[in-house]
């Protein structure tokens, strides 16, 4: 979501290194704690050839990016959330699925069944959704019906001014998942979302996102790792702008407008939600939330 005029034209790499992230979960964890068989499909050239060969990742992901293994954790730990969160909702008859940011997401291709009974958009920016595109043509799959990609720059158009040009029905309630994008927006830029759902979603309507927290508020265990992770995606282009204190995160999300708030502060997602798996640990500088209109 850059705003400058040279980096708006670059298909995302953070999004490309959160699809190779779930590839080499589903690899390496068994049982993995999120099940993305496709996201092997959906990486590019470069991370599917690394994911694919054990000495190239070794070399690459353990030797070069060894020390920022822990945040596949993060990536894994929300598309799980995500999805179990989506499947609560579609219980409850909610049957619109908008996905802000989707990246290299594949939940449309890999649950049919789900389709059958909800409708999914996903909004990304032009020069990464057609990327994705391109990858989806070369690895032979077709997008299913049920699913609108929604092209747009969100630093130019309004998200539910791009929906309703998609088709999308704002009198029913939906689900919003944001994930992955918060720290890459200032927090004026969050609320105004935020205050965009409460003001402009159905009643009934879900989002869920993920944020960073303050440095000041890390563990110190943690501290050098969050430092090293925007240095990182700073380098490839998309720093990061902001963070929260997850003791006012509560406070901040009702503030624009909406309720019912569910949050699970950095340090706490391992025994909330991961029990499961013993060895599972998300860095505690990462909270997960989601709130009702």
């Amino acid at each position: 979501m850059a705003s400058d005029g040279t980096k708006k034209q670059r298909s995302s790499k953070t999004a490309d290194m959160a699809a190779a992230a779930r590839a080499l979960h589903r690899i390496r964890v068994s049982p993995p704690v999120f099940d993305d068989p496709l996201a092997i499909d959906f990486c590019g050239r470069f991370w599917r050839t690394v994911v694919s060969s054990s000495l190239l990742t070794r070399i690459v992901v353990d030797g070069l990016l060894g020390a920022l293994l822990p945040v596949v954790q993060l990536i894994v730990a929300r598309a799980r959330y995500g999805e179990d969160g989506l499947m609560e909702e579609i219980a409850n008859g909610v049957d619109q699925y908008v996905i802000v940011g989707a990246g290299h997401d594949t939940f449309a291709f890999r649950r049919p069944d789900v389709l059958e009974k909800l409708t999914v958009y996903e909004v990304d920016h032009p020069a990464t959704q057609a990327t994705k595109l391109e990858r989806v043509r070369k690895s032979g799959l077709s997008a299913p019906q049920g699913l609108n990609f929604v092209a747009v720059d969100l630093n130019e158009i309004n998200l539910f001014d791009a929906l309703a040009g998609a088709g999308f029905d704002h009198t029913r309630p939906a689900v919003f998942a944001w994930f992955g994008v918060t720290y890459y927006l200032t927090v004026e830029t969050v609320a105004a979302t935020l205050k965009g759902v409460a003001e402009r979603a159905a009643d009934g309507s879900t989002i869920m996102f993920d944020y960073q927290a303050d440095p000041s508020r890390t563990p110190a265990a943690d501290k050098e790792l969050q430092r090293k992770t925007a240095e990182f995606v700073a380098k490839r282009g998309e720093p990061w702008k902001s963070s929260y204190d997850p003791d006012g995160l509560v406070e901040f999300v009702s503030s624009c407008g909406l309720r019912e708030i569910q949050h699970l502060p950095p340090g706490q997602l391992k025994g909330a939600k991961f029990s499961d798996n013993k060895d599972f640990a998300v860095p505690a500088f990462f909270g997960l939330c989601s709130a009702r209109v």
